[in-house]
């Protein structure tokens, strides 16, 4: 159980520091990210502070604006398959 939360507490950081990378690269305000992404801004505020996970809404926006991004969040949040067979 630990293990899994540590696990998404790196990945959260991943993300959040890719999206504050973006942020800056792009001079955008949270506001202007979250239009672009087509969410709120205080949607964007609680999945980068990790209140909340990103949802639908929000990936689509990701997808859309920055894939490779987005393809490496969902990556790292599936489940590992096991080895062998």
């Amino acid at each position: 159980m630990i293990f899994v939360n540590y696990s998404f507490n790196i990945v959260k950081m991943k993300l959040e520091a890719e999206l504050y990378r973006i942020m800056q690269q792009e001079k955008l305000t949270n506001a202007r990210l979250a239009l672009k992404l087509g969410i709120s801004p205080s949607m964007l505020c609680l999945v980068l502070i990790g209140d909340k996970k990103p949802g639908r809404r929000f990936l689509q926006g990701l997808a859309s604006h920055y894939p490779d991004i987005c393809l490496k969040y969902l990556r790292e949040q599936s489940p590992a398959k096991p080895q062998g067979g």
